[in-house]
């Protein structure tokens, strides 16, 4: 579902996460970033070859808290899910969609900029 949806936002996944891990300078657990111009991000909470990944969409979560060595996440839509990683984990991929959200929102407003004073 991943790779379809990065596919119809423009980019295979594959190629996405190539252009991340390079851009906020990461090599596993890479944010993708699915249709930035929708701004529709997720992050897996673990290797994506292994079975108890998840794939959390960054825009839905409301909040996160933490559990003994896991993680509940409550959604917008008041859903909740537990996740078999640490809050900590669970905070650094937040950290780094986040980088990722901000570099690759900061590139058109940079062009926006030098195009202005040129």
């Amino acid at each position: 579902m991943i790779e379809r949806a990065c596919i119809e936002g423009g980019a295979t996944c594959e190629g996405r996460r190539d252009a991340v891990s390079k851009l906020i300078n990461v090599s596993s657990k890479i944010p993708i970033p699915i249709d930035p111009l929708n701004h529709i991000y997720a992050f897996p909470t673990n290797s994506p070859s292994k079975f108890e990944c998840n794939w959390i969409f960054y825009h839905h979560i409301h909040i996160f808290k933490k559990l003994s060595n896991q993680t509940l996440i409550t959604f917008m839509n008041h859903h909740q899910l537990t996740v078999d990683i640490t809050h900590s984990t669970f905070e650094k991929q937040i950290q780094r969609t986040s980088f990722c959200i901000v570099r690759l929102t900061q590139r058109p407003v940079e062009r926006k900029r030098r195009l202005e004073y040129v």
